[in-house]
């Protein structure tokens, strides 16, 4: 997760990089392009091989990337309170995200003074889901864990909860800082630390049934 009150948000990055590519602003290099070319020729955590393909601006324009349609996944209007609230031990907020492109819908949960916080994003834009999933394949040049049940493939951080799923054009990604877990249940003992799986699945689990319900199933 990555706090909106500091610049170091990378999946927020990338998104907007890649946005840019596909507005035509000059010396803004597509992210999704270059996670697409460095993720590897088999998708380890999904049933799909990563695509190696970055699709144009004009076919995103004319599949879902609208902002009526990112709209029907909106996490602030899909989700409420009482989805996340049993994830921290600690009264929590939700705030939707303003500094967003038209191509992205963000909420952030968040207990007092952001002590925890969980950050969800969704994204319709074909170009920009391919390549973000990409770029968590092998994040930090580590193969990302595959989970199940959850949308068309999906799969978390190797020493985290932070979860990242697809279906069809839907991205949805559930990002939990791993600086941030003094609150988190189940997590409280390994605030900035890496996480090991006995604790990490169970709540990855949770964090993947918040995308399963942006989805709509």
């Amino acid at each position: 997760m990555f706090d909106t009150t500091t610049a170091n948000r990378i999946p927020i990055a990338l998104m907007v990089a890649a946005v840019l590519a596909l507005s035509g602003c000059s010396g803004a290099k597509s992210a999704d392009s270059a996670a697409a070319s460095a993720a590897p020729t088999g998708d380890s955590a999904g049933t799909t091989p990563a695509s190696t393909d970055t699709p144009s601006a004009a076919a995103d324009a004319g599949s879902s990337s609208t902002a009526s349609d990112v709209d029907a996944y909106d996490p602030c209007t899909k989700l409420t309170v009482a989805d996340v609230q049993p994830l921290y031990s600690a009264p929590i907020t939700m705030t939707k995200e303003t500094d967003l492109t038209m191509f992205l819908r963000g909420c952030i949960f968040a207990t007092a003074a952001h002590r925890s916080q969980l950050q969800v994003l969704v994204t319709t834009t074909p170009s920009l889901a391919q390549g973000n999933w990409s770029y968590h394949l092998t994040k930090n040049g580590v193969a990302a864990k595959p989970m199940s049940g959850i949308g068309d493939k999906a799969m978390r951080d190797p020493d985290d909860v932070s979860i990242y799923a697809m279906k069809g054009n839907v991205y949805c990604s559930a990002d939990d800082d791993v600086h941030t877990r003094p609150q988190l249940r189940g997590a409280e003992a390994y605030d900035g630390k890496p996480l090991p799986d006995a604790v990490a699945q169970p709540i990855a689990e949770k964090l993947g049934a918040l995308c399963q319900k942006i989805f709509g199933s």
